[in-house]
């Protein structure tokens, strides 16, 4: 149990430093491209069990970055983070962004 503990610990420390090392990264991108639309989806995939909405507005910038961008793989994956994020809240919503 100890071992088990610590470990787990540990996995949520690294996660925190990942999702803060994009957020850094994110800042710092310059551009408008399918790097940034990448990163939007990692962050709010990597926050969703913590921050739903932001997850939410995660995935909305890259709905919109990727529709400017014709970037279908990076639409797809905002469009899965909107039905992950309202599947408690709104149903029918949850199955509109299915």
């Amino acid at each position: 149990m100890l071992f088990l503990s610590i470990f787990m610990a540990g996995n949520i420390f690294a996660q925190k430093v990942n999702i803060d090392s994009l957020e850094n990264v994110l800042k710092s991108h310059r551009y408008d491209d399918t790097i940034k639309v990448n990163l939007l989806n990692a962050i709010g995939y990597g926050v969703y069990t913590k921050d739903a909405e932001k997850t939410r507005r995660y995935a909305i910038q890259s709905g919109i970055l990727s529709d400017k961008l014709h970037f279908l793989k990076g639409k797809s994956v905002s469009l899965f983070l909107m039905c992950s994020y309202y599947q408690n809240i709104d149903k029918p919503k949850s199955l509109d962004y299915a």
